[in-house]
């Protein structure tokens, strides 16, 4: 079964690109623009993968990072930004994030990290950990 990825931007065209460059992938993924739209979703549906970006226009990546995880949430939330200073990474980290993106980003590296994320989730179900 693919996994299932919520893809937050509040840039359309990169929540558009990076959607579709998933479903290309073989992934199932969503693009959205705002965290009230990303919580509407959460709220419906279980997400193997959100990928946000740090800075949004009405809210933060920071409070969708801590949402999920304060509520015992095992999505694993990528990070991303363009503008990000080492601590904020330090802070995504700490808050749970599975891993910090730099934009502009290769789309390999990307690949690579679902990929990681998609081998932690087999060892875990091997395991009978559901998560």
């Amino acid at each position: 079964m693919a996994m299932n990825i919520l893809v937050v931007d509040d840039k359309q065209e990169m929540a558009s690109f990076l959607t579709l460059y998933l479903k290309n992938k073989g992934y199932s993924s969503r693009g959205v623009c705002s965290v009230q739209e990303a919580w509407e979703l959460l709220s419906k549906e279980k997400f193997d993968v959100v990928i946000t970006d740090v800075c949004l226009k009405e809210s933060s990546g920071l409070i969708l990072l801590k949402s999920i995880k304060s509520r015992g949430d095992t999505t694993a939330v990528v990070m991303m930004s363009g503008y990000a200073q080492p601590q904020q990474v330090v802070e995504c980290l700490n808050l749970g994030a599975y891993d910090f993106l730099f934009k502009p980003f290769h789309l390999e590296v990307l690949a690579e990290v679902l990929q990681n994320i998609k081998n932690r989730n087999q060892r875990f179900a091997e395991m009978g950990v559901d998560i």
